[in-house]
């Protein structure tokens, strides 16, 4: 008898990180990434095609602000995942969720609480990309000075694992 492996497919729900200049390309529709039909038609259209997960990154501050023209180049507005992802929780049935939040820039109990309510309510569908986030911007949008050193960042979510 032979081993069967089955293939994983994710659809990445659009966020500014992915979206380079396509937000300008004609019929992109990109006054409507803020908007819950977008994002409700992509995930019906990924559970239709029998993917088994959609997924959103999350970015804490805006692209590339120090460049003159940045803001008009690219998408600096974009849905928070969990709220998002949450939201798609009565539009689809099967297909997972999973949005990226960053641990440096979340108190523990507060994202633990988001999450397993959204794991709950979705019936298990709830997963979460863990990131410790980069750059000096993001950590000025949380009114600290400079962002936290990798190795403090790293320790903060053994410390937090470890009491789970």
């Amino acid at each position: 008898m032979g081993v069967y492996r089955q293939l994983k497919m994710s659809s990445l729900l659009v966020s500014p990180a992915h979206l380079g200049g396509g937000w300008r390309y004609p019929g992109a529709a990109a006054d409507g990434l803020l908007g819950l039909e977008f994002h409700s038609r992509t995930a019906k259209k990924a559970e239709e095609g029998l993917f088994d997960m959609l997924f959103l990154s999350d970015k804490y501050a805006m692209s590339n602000v120090q460049e003159e023209d940045a803001l008009g180049r690219g998408v600096n507005a974009w849905p928070e995942p969990i709220t998002l992802l949450s939201s798609m929780i009565g539009i689809t049935r099967r297909i997972g969720l999973a949005a990226t939040v960053s641990t440096t820039y979340q108190e523990p109990y507060h994202l633990a609480r988001m999450l397993a309510s959204m794991d709950h309510l979705s019936g298990g569908r709830a997963a979460w990309n863990i990131v410790t986030s980069r750059g000096d911007a993001y950590a000025h949008n949380f009114t600290y000075g400079n962002r936290i050193p990798l190795d403090k960042r790293h320790e903060y979510i053994r410390r937090s694992s470890s009491r789970w």
